[in-house]
């Protein structure tokens, strides 16, 4: 499955998906979504693939697409995704508030509780009482944000076909990034301000490397690995680094990259080979070393979460009626994964053990 496939299922699903009344506001407001209780995943689909048991439960069904995912702590995340409407959970509710602006948001992190980021078609800055739109002039979509510290915070994205994007924050002003990319910038993470990570790709799968002078094409498509498109990437140290993308699951062991087998599950076509996974991953957040979760959708639009426990990928459960989009954690115990609407409204789920 393309990365442009899983941008086309996110755009369908706008369609498909009722939206979120506006508001001049930009502050918290006080719409409190309403939970979907302890059903679990939303209803399978009819001929669809057959879910396995796991501890992800509902948490909410907002009547919009959801993307990203990222908190302080348990009881401070955001989600962001379709419009002007960026989702906060408070440790017992999820509610609404509303930028003022329009467009899509598909990416959020942040320093702490007063200073986060959200990307898209704009980049949004919360300073723990609004959301404030900068005036950093924005070619693409952006996709992805993370950085090392307030001063030091990178934005990427691009288009089908186009140049990579990549912006960096110094504490003032947006600049963009000279890099040789033919390809769009997904995700980032880093170890530290001169150990970070981009990737991206459509067909071709794309890995950068910042060392705190320049950026640098680690790998592009199959220059060395049979690379797809990538999604997502996460690190536990700077020797143990996730990546994840089309039918991809990359590891960096601190001197190479190379391609991990995944599990597979019976309503794929099995590929024959195991560096190939028959899904498409689109996020990847662990706690540590041996607890890491790569979420996705397969056969086009069915969810799937799998879990690294330090020896290999298994299948945590599978068939949920719309594909995940992202993935985060505050702990081992509390993490969230958000999807998009296609056969629904976005959803957002929550794994506490």
């Amino acid at each position: 499955m393309s990365n442009s496939t899983i941008r086309s299922i996110c755009l369908v699903g706008i369609l498909l998906s009722a939206v979120c009344c506006s508001s001049d506001s930009n502050t918290r407001n006080s719409n409190v979504l309403p939970p979907t209780g302890t059903g679990g995943y939303p209803s399978e689909y009819p001929g669809g693939p057959s879910s396995t048991t796991s501890d992800w439960t509902t948490s909410a069904n907002p009547n919009q697409n959801v993307y990203g995912v990222w908190g302080t702590g348990p009881s401070d995340v955001w989600a962001v995704g379709y419009q002007n409407n960026i989702l906060h959970w408070d440790g017992t509710a999820w509610s609404s508030s509303l930028t003022g602006t329009t467009g899509e948001l598909h990416g959020v992190w942040g320093t702490g509780r007063n200073d986060v980021w959200a990307v898209g078609r704009q980049i949004l800055h919360w300073d723990g009482a609004s959301w404030t739109p900068t005036t950093a002039n924005i070619v693409y979509t952006l996709y992805a944000v993370w950085g090392s510290g307030p001063n030091d915070v990178w934005a990427g994205g691009g288009s089908s076909g186009s140049s990579g994007f990549i912006m960096h924050w110094d504490g003032s002003t947006w600049t963009e990034q000279a890099i040789t990319s033919l390809e769009q910038i997904n995700a980032f993470w880093g170890s530290a301000a001169n150990d970070v990570w981009a990737v991206g790709g459509e067909g071709n799968g794309l890995i950068l490397h910042w060392d705190g002078q320049a950026w640098t094409k680690v790998l592009e498509g199959s220059s060395t690995l049979a690379l797809f498109g990538l999604l997502g990437i996460w690190g536990n140290s700077a020797s143990d680094v996730w990546a994840v993308g089309e039918q991809n699951i990359a590891h960096w062991d601190g001197s190479q990259w190379s391609l991990q087998s995944c599990s597979a599950y019976s309503w794929t076509v099995a590929t024959g080979t195991s560096d190939v996974c028959p899904m498409g991953f689109t996020g990847v957040w662990g706690s540590s070393a041996n607890d890491v979760w790569a979420v996705g959708a397969g056969g086009g639009v069915y969810g799937f979460v799998e879990h690294w426990n330090g020896l290999a990928w298994t299948m945590e459960s599978n068939g949920m009626q719309n594909g995940l989009t992202g993935v985060w954690g505050s702990s081992a115990s509390d993490i969230w994964a958000v999807g998009p609407g296609i056969l629904s409204g976005g959803f957002i789920l929550h794994h506490k053990q």
